[in-house]
C-alpha cells in the first residue's frame, strides 16, 4: 500500500495529506494507532518503535477522528464517554458547546440521557460530525489524527469545523488526511499520497 514512504512529524506540528481514495491514506493513520504493522521498515513514536510501545498508553495520548463517526444505540452521555469515561456532566456539556451543539442540546427531552442511534433521536450527517468534535475536545491527548473530518458537510458547516479543529490542534501534533481544500490553512505542511508515493505538495 505504501512504497518507500518517509515522514518525520515534529511535536506540536499539523502536517496535512492529500490523496485520492484508496491511495492509502488511512493506512497511515492505522500505522500510527499501531493497527496495523508495516510489512518493512517501522513507526518510531519518539525514539521508541511503536512495536515496543504499551499500546493501550500510547492510544490513550491519541485522539482519533474518523471519516464515518459511530453513533451508539445508547444515551448522549454514553456516546461522549467513549472518549473519556471520568468526564463530569458538566464537561460533557462543554465539550457539546464547543463543538456547536448547544441548541441542538438544549431542545433534548432528556439531556444527557436522551437515548440516540438506533431505537432512539437519530442525527444528520452534520450533527454527528459535531458529536466527534465534541468526543475529541473530551480527549486529554497530545496527539490528534483526523480522517476526513470535514468530508460531505456543506460550507457553512465546513468552515465551523475547522475552526474549531484548529483550536484542538494548537500545540498538538496533528496528521490530518483531507480531500477538501478547507482544512489546509490549518497545515504546517502538506503532503500528497498516491500511488503509494508520498511527497510534498507544491
Amino acid at each position: 500500500v505504501l512504497d518507500h514512504c518517509s515522514l518525520n512529524v515534529a511535536p506540536g506540528e499539523i502536517v496535512a495529506i492529500q490523496g485520492p481514495s484508496g491511495g492509502g491514506k488511512t493506512t497511515v493513520l492505522r500505522l500510527l494507532l499501531g493497527q496495523l504493522r508495516a510489512g518493512t521498515g517501522q513507526v518510531l513514536i519518539g525514539d521508541h518503535a511503536i512495536d515496543t510501545l504499551d499500546l493501550a498508553a500510547w492510544r490513550e495520548r491519541v485522539a482519533w477522528m474518523g471519516q464515518h463517526p459511530r453513533l451508539m444505540a445508547d444515551t448522549l452521555a454514553a456516546n461522549l464517554r467513549v472518549a473519556r469515561a471520568d468526564a463530569s456532566d458538566a464537561e460533557l456539556v462543554e465539550a457539546l458547546t464547543f463543538a456547536g451543539l448547544q441548541s441542538w442540546f438544549a431542545a433534548l427531552p432528556d439531556g444527557l440521557a436522551t437515548r440516540l442511534g438506533e431505537g432512539g433521536r437519530p442525527m444528520s450527517g452534520g450533527q454527528l460530525r459535531r458529536l466527534a468534535l465534541a468526543r475529541v475536545k473530551l480527549r486529554r491527548a497530545d496527539v490528534l489524527l483526523l480522517d476526513e473530518p470535514t468530508a460531505s458537510l456543506d460550507p457553512d458547516t465546513e468552515a465551523a469545523i475547522v475552526e474549531r479543529i484548529g483550536e484542538l490542534a494548537r500545540g498538538k501534533t496533528t496528521v490530518l488526511l483531507t480531500h477538501r481544500p478547507a482544512p489546509l490553512r490549518l497545515a504546517h505542511r502538506v503532503f500528497h499520497l498516491s500511488h503509494g508515493k508520498l511527497e510534498a505538495a507544491t
